[in-house]
């Protein structure tokens, strides 16, 4: 439950702030999924968004997570997401652990210093960018 906690954790500290669950779960729901489309949704959205707080010396409009379990990768549909997300100046970042979720959102919000992909993403990502599904 890195959602939950991470949420919790977020609601505790950040309370003033926003962050929202924008993802909508595993592919196994079709009907539901179906739904979720038709009112707007777009397959590959990260789990998490938080909008770049007001005041904050980012150049960045928020910050979108990802959490993957074990050695999950990206599906394509995340790539593709990430890759144009980034170009509308939007930080993106994948994790695993709930510790590196907690320690981007503090550097996301106390700092200006770039928020990076982890290497193993950031590598499948650069060998996705040419073969993206959106020209």
């Amino acid at each position: 439950m890195l959602h939950t906690s991470y949420i919790k954790w977020f609601r505790k500290v950040y309370s003033n702030f926003l962050c929202w669950h924008a993802g909508c779960g595993h592919g196994d729901r079709k009907g539901k999924i179906s739904s979720l489309i038709a009112m707007g949704y777009s397959p590959g959205i990260p789990d998490l968004f938080i909008p770049t707080p007001p005041n904050n010396p980012r150049k960045e409009l928020g910050l979108f997570l990802e959490f993957k379990i074990g050695n999950a990768p990206l599906r394509l549909s995340q790539k593709d997401f990430l890759r144009r997300f980034r170009s509308y100046n939007f930080c993106f970042y994948v994790t695993g652990d709930i510790a590196d979720a907690i320690e981007v959102t503090f550097r996301f919000f106390n700092t200006t210093e770039p928020i990076e992909l982890p290497t193993r993403h950031q590598r499948a990502y650069e060998k996705f960018l040419g073969t993206s599904l959106i020209n």
